[in-house]
């Protein structure tokens, strides 16, 4: 079964927070072991957390829509699996993983990176305006990691600079580049031009498309720190179908893609 998807997108763009980012104390929110004394703060699975939003479930992933409002922070959540996550708009963020110093960063928009789990954490937006993100948990296991690029954006800059580069593959249309990579899963930043498409070169392999510039559409003219999440930014395909994306709106569309090995 051929699957294809048109998307007339607006002009404009595009897992959890990571491990490697540790916060200051939040009142009500303090870190604490599971096992301190009564009290003090244990830590929710990430389903309980209330700024993340399950989008989509499946035998290789649970994506969540996040987002923290500006000034907020998340509760004292638990991330039991790897997970990817992706960035929408440039972010402040503070985070405090249990047991570690807290660390402060600025993420650029459509930064993309990998967390290893099991850890628990708080996150909290130092920013003025909503911190928004995917974080897809990987169920599968994924064995060992390499990284290419911080960002999607960084990723097709590149590819636009580098054409004999192995990470980078261009067809009719489309750039493709691998952002990060594991045993089990790729991480693609894909841009279709105008009118043209973008076809899967394994068909046997699985796809979760994040439709980076859906989620300026859903910003409130005058209200840009409204809620939005959860609004469905995410399409799975299964294997064995032609996967194709095209783009039929006047503007190069960006798509953040996971790829599944399935084992080959």
């Amino acid at each position: 079964m051929r699957q294809r998807f048109l998307f007339c997108l607006t002009p404009i763009f595009l897992i959890g927070v990571f491990v490697g980012l540790p916060l200051t104390p939040v009142s009500g929110n303090r870190v604490a072991l599971e096992n301190e004394t009564p009290g003090q703060v244990t830590s929710v699975p990430i389903s309980q957390e209330h700024h993340h939003h399950l989008a989509l479930e499946n035998p290789f992933i649970r994506a969540y829509e996040v987002e923290v409002p500006p000034h907020d922070s998340t509760l004292l959540h638990r991330h039991d699996q790897n997970y990817v996550y992706v960035v929408f708009g440039d972010a402040d963020i503070t985070n405090a993983v249990e047991g570690k110093p807290e660390v402060k960063a600025h993420l650029a928009d459509t930064t993309v990176n990998f967390a290893h789990g099991p850890f628990a954490h708080i996150a909290r937006n130092d920013g003025d305006t909503t911190f928004r993100n995917i974080t897809v948990q990987l169920l599968q296991p994924q064995g060992e990691l390499k990284t290419y690029y911080p960002s999607v954006d960084a990723a097709l800059d590149a590819a636009s600079k580098e054409p004999s580069n192995n990470n980078f593959r261009r067809t009719k249309g489309a750039i493709e580049a691998v952002v990060l990579e594991t045993n089990a899963t790729r991480a693609l930043a894909v841009s279709v031009k105008p009118g043209a498409a973008w076809s899967s070169p394994n068909p046997h392999h699985t796809y979760l498309a994040v439709w980076i510039d859906r989620w300026r559409e859903h910003l409130k003219p005058g209200n840009p720190n409204a809620e939005i999440f959860p609004i469905q930014m995410e399409t799975w395909f299964n294997p064995g179908d032609e996967t194709s994306i095209r783009n039929s709106t006047k503007d190069p569309m960006n798509v953040f893609i996971l790829e599944f090995k399935n084992g080959n």
